[in-house]
């Protein structure tokens, strides 16, 4: 098994829809992981006195079909981690 990997910036102070469609590959797993990282602005860090200010939250999303759409939260970089073979 293959692991795809998609990286996505939201910039934003909005949250953004996007469409992934990934023609060409076959999933071989409904559940994809995504790493999350997230600020409440673009100026956001972590200090000695707050380390989790900006740490990496792993959640695991159902995708059903080579075309889906998720919203992106805002300030945030987005990895997907997803299972597939050729086709």
């Amino acid at each position: 098994t293959n692991e795809l990997i998609i990286k996505l910036v939201n910039s934003s102070s909005a949250s953004q829809t996007i469409e992934l469609n990934l023609e060409g590959i076959k999933l071989t797993n409904k559940n994809t992981t995504l790493l999350q990282f997230s600020g409440n602005d673009l100026n956001s860090y972590n200090k000695l006195d707050e380390l989790d200010k900006l740490a990496p939250l792993e959640k695991s999303i159902t995708v059903s079909a080579n075309k889906f759409t998720h919203q992106l939260v805002p300030y945030s970089v987005n990895v997907f981690k997803i299972p597939y073979t050729t086709r």
